[in-house]
């Protein structure tokens, strides 16, 4: 059996590609990174999770509910709400937490998600917040580089009244982005050829106050005096808009080098999806094509903001909504996700017509945008408030199956899985088999210090869905080319600290440390692994929650 998994492993491994790939194909999503609690170091107040103060019944500022089972105790606060469903206090996670970035980030890797675009909104920039977004951001620069994966810059001008805008959004780029935090010059930035990306998003929307002028001198300074590629998040119609205004916007549009048209809330189920990309999608790909503008699809699970709307008059973050203007009501599941299949339609269509996509959001909560992982069921939210839960449509999915989804709709994009216009995973997957995969991953972290390539996956997916055990798993990884070309070389006494990192996301304990460089010196570093990977500790750090 070993040896027959190690050819196969070889022959993967050589099938292999590996993906580094252009910015403008990259399939990533946006992330607020806005949530504060009394914890928060700079804050130390709520933000986002209520309109005001303590999140608590009539109060909640969000729609669907995330599920914190996994976040790090001290990144959680207490609320206001009544128990849990099925019992337990209820908490809530601050975003400027390097745990929390971590967890996000370890969850982009282990679903196949290539990163994100962190909103930075110039409202913020001069005041309290901006230092606790630039921690953010730091945050997310060091998970990124850590777990390899990519991530840039977006600006929002939502919520500013016009004044200094532009002054102030290049100054912000050029002091603070570039030269303290040194976001651009990090391995895991977004780069299109050797241009650092920076996307604005707001531009020519009603309600917001930016001008033609300011546009066009912030797109001029960042391309032409600092090299980056600029990209526009504009207008579902930004090319559609006949209007003297439209036409005159047309022009700023045509100066990015990509743009993202804003789709949340323009189609609410597959058929007027499928309508969208032959009417809309479509001519803007073909336009595009003939100006030379790089272009990406917006795609989202669903929509509903019932608790912020009712809550906008008092709600201090209303003017950071995108779409607080094109909501006339706010009906509890207004989008409806329908298990997946509303997701999955605009996947396809993008697919279908060889675009790329940028997911909105990861961790939208307020809108119920987010993919990132969410209360399943009513025994996972508060028992005193309305909140949307995954399975609002009938049918159970798991907490973590939008991650699973768009890890998917990322693959069949990007070309690496084939087109099909049907939801290609269960709701609900089998325990056994995703407390595999999560072993899999970490058993090709630890001994050959990547993840797995798609050909690997499947191979020791069949192997043990036909009994295989995890010693010949790892004696596979071992004994196969890949670890003679690249890591046979490594000491015994460099193991622990490899496996230790890699496998179990900890430092070795001296008792650890000595009985892996044992076993290491002893030719069993398979079998230190599967032991390892089957342990307690394994299992409760990493498949507690299957």
């Amino acid at each position: 059996m070993a040896c027959v998994l190690m050819e196969l492993h070889n022959s993967s491994a050589a099938n292999d590609r590996s993906h580094n790939m252009e910015f403008r194909k990259m399939v990533l999503a946006g992330y607020q990174g806005w949530f504060a609690t009394p914890r928060n170091r700079l804050l130390r107040r709520w933000s986002h999770w209520s309109r005001s103060g303590e999140p608590r019944r009539g109060s909640s500022a969000i729609e669907l509910y995330p599920d914190v089972r996994e976040y790090p105790a001290d990144a959680l606060a207490r609320t206001g709400y009544a128990n849990l469903g099925q019992g337990g206090v209820t908490r809530l996670f601050d975003s400027d937490h390097e745990g929390v970035l971590d967890l996000h980030v370890r969850w982009m890797q282990d679903y196949g998600l290539n990163g994100v675009a962190l909103q930075r909104f110039v409202v913020g920039i001069a005041e309290e917040r901006g230092e606790w977004r630039n921690s953010v951001a730091s945050h997310l620069k060091l998970a990124s580089e850590r777990r390899g994966r990519t991530f840039y810059i977006m600006y929002d001008i939502s919520g500013h009244d016009g004044h200094n805008l532009a002054e102030l959004m290049l100054r912000d780029y050029r002091t603070t982005i570039r030269d303290d935090l040194k976001l651009p010059a990090s391995e895991s930035y977004a780069r299109q050829g050797d241009r650092p990306v920076v996307a604005i998003w707001g531009f020519g929307f009603k309600n917001r106050k930016g001008t033609p002028e300011h546009a066009e001198r912030v797109i001029r300074e960042l391309r032409e005096v600092h090299g980056c590629y600029v990209v526009g998040g504009v207008p579902y119609d930004w090319r559609r808009n006949e209007t003297p205004e439209g036409r005159r916007w047309l022009k700023v549009y045509k100066r990015f080098d990509m743009v993202i048209p804003w789709a949340v809330g323009r189609y609410r189920d597959p058929a007027q999806v499928a309508e969208h990309a032959n009417t809309i999608w479509a001519p803007d790909k073909a336009y595009c094509e003939a100006e030379g503008i790089d272009l990406k699809r917006v795609i989202f699970p669903g929509f509903a903001w019932s608790n912020l709307k009712s809550n906008q008059r008092n709600a201090p973050e209303r003017a950071l909504s995108r779409h607080m203007e094109d909501t006339p009501s706010a009906p509890q599941n207004a989008i409806p996700r329908l298990a997946g299949e509303f997701f999955w339609a605009q996947a396809f269509h993008v697919a279908k017509l060889q675009t790329s996509a940028f997911i909105a959001m990861f961790d939208e909560f307020d809108e119920a945008t987010a993919i990132a992982k969410a209360a399943e069921d009513r025994r996972m939210i508060p028992t005193d408030q309305y909140f949307l839960t995954l399975d609002a449509d009938g049918t159970r999915v798991s907490s973590d199956f939008y991650l699973r989804l768009a890890g998917e709709a990322t693959r069949m994009i990007e070309g690496r899985l084939s087109l099909t216009d049907k939801v290609p995973i269960d709701t609900v997957p089998d325990p056994d088999a995703v407390a595999r995969e999560v072993q899999i991953t970490h058993g090709f972290r630890g001994i050959l210090g990547r993840d797995p390539d798609p050909g690997g996956r499947a191979t020791y997916r069949a192997h043990f869905a036909s009994g295989g055990t995890m010693l010949e798993f790892c004696e596979a990884l071992v004994n196969s080319m890949e670890f003679r070309q690249n890591r046979s070389a490594l000491k015994p006494e460099e193991w622990p600290d490899v496996l230790y990192k890699k496998i179990l996301e900890r430092e070795p304990d001296p008792r650890g440390r000595q009985h892996t460089e044992d076993e290491v010196r002893n030719g069993r570093l398979a079998h230190r692994t599967a032991v390892m990977l089957d342990s307690d500790e394994f299992h409760s750090r990493f498949l507690g929650f299957v």
